[in-house]
C-alpha cells in the first residue's frame, strides 16, 4: 500500500506545515497582519489563499494517511 505515495505520511504533514505557515509571510513583507492574503496576479484568481489551502489540505492527507497505515499494517 505504501507504494502508491511519494514520500512518508509524515513528510506530507510537515511539507503541508511549511508551506501554510510560509502562505503569511507576504503579508509580514508587506507590513500588514500575518495571513492577510495578497493577490499579485489581477488577472487570475492566484494568490497566498490558495497557497495556504493546498498546506492545509497535505496535513489533512498526511494525517489521514498515517491513521490508516497505523491500523492497516499486518
Amino acid at each position: 500500500m505504501t507504494q502508491l505515495i511519494f514520500a512518508s505520511p509524515k513528510t506530507y504533514i510537515g511539507a503541508g506545515l511549511v508551506i501554510a505557515l510560509a502562505s503569511g509571510m507576504p503579508a509580514l513583507w508587506l507590513a500588514q497582519p500575518y495571513l492577510t492574503h495578497q493577490w499579485p496576479f489581477e488577472a487570475i484568481a492566484l494568490g497566498t489563499t490558495l497557497i495556504f489551502d493546498i498546506g492545509v489540505y497535505l496535513v489533512v492527507i498526511g494525517a489521514v494517511l498515517s491513521f490508516l497505515f497505523y491500523y492497516l499494517e499486518e
